[in-house]
């Protein structure tokens, strides 16, 4: 599926989102103004992974909407993040 994006997107940044399936696509976008409690991710936050979606976000694009997109992503198999949590891998906060 080709999808046109707009100029606005043209200059973000692509960020490394892990080593897992680096063509997969997911950006996190969030907006002051958007209304309470709509965001997945926390109130004002929200995480997507559709390019269709990403266009839209594009074309009304606005100074206050924030955009990270991300390529690849971290993952984990079956008790793995359990077996780091034990090792004290990770920071707690």
């Amino acid at each position: 599926m080709d999808v046109d994006l707009p100029e606005s997107l043209e200059n973000l940044k692509l960020f490394h989102g892990g080593p897992v399936q680096e063509s997969a696509l997911s950006f996190l976008h969030g907006d002051p103004l958007m209304k309470s409690g709509q965001g997945n991710v926390l109130p004002d936050l929200s995480v997507g992974h559709d390019v269709e979606e990403l266009a839209a976000l594009g074309r009304g694009l606005t100074l206050a909407r924030k955009i990270r997109v991300f390529a690849g992503y971290a993952g984990w198999a079956p008790g793995q993040l359990d077996d780091e949590m034990r090792r004290e891998s990770w920071l707690l906060h």
